[in-house]
Formats: structure tokens, sequence, C-alpha cells
């Protein structure tokens, strides 16, 4: 039985009137695209195998909406279906407020809202989900970006690795020495570590 439903209608009254067979026409997505990412969503609350690429999906439905507008609307009536399909009355009766909204949350899987937060942040920023390149984003690096932190150059990436080799070569060869130095082959086919004391 497929549900139709607009995903303005959140409250439980219109999920178990609306929620049925009855298709509401000012539904804006496509219910494929919804059942779609419902599915996906239930595959976050799944085994490790299941989980797989969960969130390279989700990036990929949540990109693929076209606008902050289209994605919301698409995971929204993703969530009701899903929640639809898998709870009972009364399991939905049960986690609803007094105002008579059912507390989304409750029955989504935490990897599914997590990964959502982050995408829909991105949206919302006007950060893009996929980098110079053209390859889609994973979920770190966009809360990175979401957080204003500074990526890493590989300079800088180089810099901290050597700055923690040296104190670990100070905790294991004491506190005289001077530097780490870090040698390689040009087709880094070998590499060595020489320690500097004083």
């Amino acid at each position: 039985m497929g549900i139709t439903i607009n995903s303005s209608a959140v409250t439980l009254g219109e999920l178990l009137t609306d929620g049925t067979d009855t298709p509401i026409p000012e539904a804006s997505i496509s219910m494929t695209a919804a059942e779609s990412a419902a599915m996906l969503i239930e595959d976050f609350g799944g085994i490790q195998e299941v989980r797989n690429d969960t969130y390279g999906r989700l990036h990929s439905i949540v990109a693929g909406a076209g606008s902050l507008e289209n994605a919301v609307q698409l995971l929204d009536d993703a969530e009701i279906i899903f929640i639809n399909n898998n709870f009972s009355e009364a399991e939905r009766l049960k986690e609803t407020t007094k105002g008579g909204k059912i507390k989304r949350t409750k029955f989504l899987p935490n990897d599914y809202l997590s990964a959502k937060s982050v995408l829909i942040g991105c949206l919302e920023k006007g950060i893009p989900l996929f980098d110079e390149d053209g390859n889609p984003m994973g979920k770190s690096a966009l809360s990175d970006k979401r957080a204003g932190k500074v990526e890493k150059t590989p300079a800088m990436k180089l810099a901290e690795t050597l700055a923690r080799a040296l104190k670990l070569a100070r905790e294991v060869h004491g506190k005289d020495v001077l530097s780490v130095q870090v040698l390689t082959t040009p087709d880094v086919q070998a590499s060595a570590v020489e320690i500097v004391k004083a």
C-alpha cells in the first residue's frame, strides 16, 4: 500500500486520516523519490552490511533534489512514509506532542539524522556538497566547512605529523632529541626516520 501524503501533514490526525491511499494533489515531490528515500532511511538503521554507503546515497539524493526546498520536502515526505510503514498507530500515538505533532526524532535512525543535519545545514549556508573536482564531499569534511574550520593544506598536515614525530621521539629517546628527519626514496618504496640528538 503506497502512502501519498503531503509532508506538511505531520499531525497525527492528518497522518491517520490522510496518510492512507488517498492521494493529495498538492504533494510537490514524486512519491517514487520519497519512497526510495524512505527505504534509505530504513537502511541507516540496518546491520553494517546494509548501512554501507548510506551517507553517500543520502548525499546523492539531497544533491539531486536541485534546491534546499526540494531536498527538505523530499526528506520530509520520506520520513513520514518511513514512520507510517515501520511503526504502528499505537507507537505513533505514544510519541505525539500535546499539539498533535509526531516527534519524528524518536523514530528516525540517529545516523540518518546526523547525516541529514550536515547535508541540509550545508545547503542552508550555501556550502557546496562537492569539492573543486566535482567529487562528493564526505560528512566530516562538510561538518568542518559548516563549522568554519580551515581546510588543512598538505604542508600543514606534514608540519603536524613532524611535530608529533618529534614529540614521540623525545618520549622514547629522551629530551635531548633535537629533530626528527624523515628520509624516503623518490618512489616512496622505502623510508626511514633519523633522530638527531644534542
